[in-house]
């Protein structure tokens, strides 16, 4: 089972459909819970609990959209949970954040291992975030999240190259199964070989210039393409784990319907299972913080709630007559 030693979260976004409409989410969820809403009102935006092992992520995942389709009937009504952004033309992201100090070399193999890769891999989502200025290689904000108003705590970084790739359980553990993986051998100081790679593959003058027109050009990204394959192809941290990611790749690519809803199937695991799967590691907000070396105004309410066993407050619909909350 693919684990971190470093605490890896993620958020999603993704848009509503209504008879062919795009609605607005803000006016479907309260925008700070777990099933919430990105800085701009018409996105909805899924927020993980930051994980060490990839099969606790995929589960929170899952929680998290049982969640909405439970106990959220407006927002479970909804036609689509659009992951693609088109036809609407509406930019998606996935962003990562990972609590470790990563250098520039790092970067890089997350750009060639995954986040061209899954670029690549959804083209006309990928194009809608080229136009309107996403989507960048190597977009990485350091240090995010040291203000109040984080999601998470303090993680050093956030990557955020990636489109929505979580569009079915299958696809997503075979994606984050290999991230954590990559992940664990980057702070573990075992990518040597991989770095190794990518420099006898790509070297620094042609990495700057794809990091600089990856979203203009066409040619430029068929060449990073390319290099991505050799190095993947080279890649030796678990065949097993490369040979789920290349399947997962593969069928993110051939999957033309973006809607999560059909992605993954309603359970009944919600307030069984998952009771456990969102416990955090921790008996107190202290210990967590100390973990995170944070400050424990920086960990938001609904992560304070899964201290000690408690469950986050998921989901809040708004704008009928009764709200209606987890």
């Amino acid at each position: 089972m693919p684990t971190s030693p470093v605490f890896i979260g993620m958020d999603g976004e993704f848009i509503g459909v209504k008879d062919g409409r795009l609605v607005t989410a803000a006016g479907y969820v309260n925008a700070t819970k777990r099933f919430g809403v990105d800085g701009h009102p018409r996105t909805f935006e899924l927020r993980t609990i930051p994980k060490k092992d990839s099969h606790e992520m995929v589960d929170d995942i899952h929680f998290v959209l049982n969640c909405g389709m439970t106990y959220a009937p407006r927002v479970a009504a909804l036609d689509e949970w659009n992951a693609n952004g088109s036809p609407f033309s509406v930019p998606l992201g996935t962003h990562i954040h990972v609590d470790a100090q990563l250098g520039q070399s790092s970067i890089d193999l997350l750009d060639y291992l995954f986040g061209i890769p899954i670029s690549l891999a959804m083209v006309n989502a990928s194009a809608i975030r080229y136009y309107d200025g996403y989507g960048r290689i190597s977009d990485v904000r350091m240090d995010h999240g040291s203000t109040s108003n984080s999601k998470y705590g303090r993680s050093r970084i956030e990557y955020r190259t990636t489109p929505t790739f979580w569009q079915t359980r299958k696809i997503t553990q075979g994606i984050l199964d290999f991230l954590f993986t990559v992940v664990d051998a980057m702070c573990n100081k075992k990518i040597g070989h991989m770095v190794s790679i990518m420099n006898d593959t790509v070297d620094e003058f042609r990495r700057d210039s794809i990091r600089s027109t990856f979203q203009e050009s066409t040619r430029t990204r068929e060449e990073a393409g390319a290099y991505s394959k050799t190095i993947l192809n080279e890649f030796n941290l678990g065949d097993d784990i490369l040979v789920k990611y290349k399947e997962a790749i593969t069928s993110l690519s051939a999957r033309t319907d973006g809607n999560i809803k059909t992605g993954w199937p309603a359970t009944e695991i919600i307030n069984k299972k998952n009771r456990i799967v969102n416990k955090v590691m921790f008996d107190s907000v202290d210990q967590l913080c100390s973990q995170l070396s944070v400050s424990n105004t920086y960990i938001p309410v609904w992560y304070n709630s899964c201290i000690s066993g408690g469950e986050p407050d998921v989901i809040t619909e708004v704008g009928n007559d009764e709200d209606t909350s987890v």
